[in-house]
């Protein structure tokens, strides 16, 4: 009998090491983050307010904000305009992936709100980067050809690229990929939207 209780203590223990330790994994591969002067920070993700950003085509922005409202109108949805093409949306639940399938082909970019300690902010579209001396930011561009385009010469070896990335995840993991594993910049970080307040 004492084997047998001291049998099914050792398999409680393995599978709640187990569980354990796939919690930690999951946590891991979804966890949001950035670098800023060396130091790795953590972001949570905020499903209720997304950044919207549609590309510049002849609809009106009155078209856009109607599209928005019909597909977020299960959500209890309030849009805020933040140009023709920039929105943010507001929802009184989670807004899941799938909700931004029936939007018009144009929309080009989205992030939800990410937050930190300190701060709230989205994601934009745009890495900022200082190279290293020695490289060249055509060496940066090569590594992501098809995403990457030079936006502003900033001087002193520092750039703002534009990406064509999808979503702000996109964004976060080649700024990430650029410091981490390049080895052409001092720094690379994504350029955020930080003048977000509740409404």
């Amino acid at each position: 009998m004492k084997k047998i209780f001291v049998s099914l203590l050792l398999v409680c223990i393995f599978l709640l090491a187990c569980d354990k330790e796939q919690n930690n994994q999951e946590k891991i591969v979804s966890q949001n983050y950035y670098w800023y002067q060396g130091s790795k920070i953590n972001l949570d993700s905020d499903s209720s307010v997304f950044y919207l950003e549609y590309a510049k085509t002849s609809d009106a922005p009155q078209l856009i904000r109607t599209a928005i409202a019909a597909a977020f109108k299960i959500h209890d949805t309030a849009i805020h305009q933040l140009s023709d093409t920039q929105f943010i949306i507001k929802s009184a639940t989670k807004i899941a992936a799938s909700a931004f399938t029936s939007q018009p082909a144009n929309l080009k970019y989205t992030a939800p709100l990410l937050t930190t300690k300190n701060a709230i902010m989205i994601v934009l579209p745009h890495i900022v980067v200082q190279l290293k001396e020695g490289h060249s930011i055509e060496e940066v561009i090569n590594l992501y050809k098809n995403n990457l385009t030079v936006l502003k010469n900033r001087g002193f070896n520092t750039y703002i690229l534009q990406s064509n990335s999808k979503s702000s995840k996109e964004v976060l993991d080649i700024s990430n990929a650029l410091y981490e594993k390049s080895g052409n910049v001092i720094w690379s970080e994504p350029e955020f939207y930080t003048n977000y307040k509740l409404f």
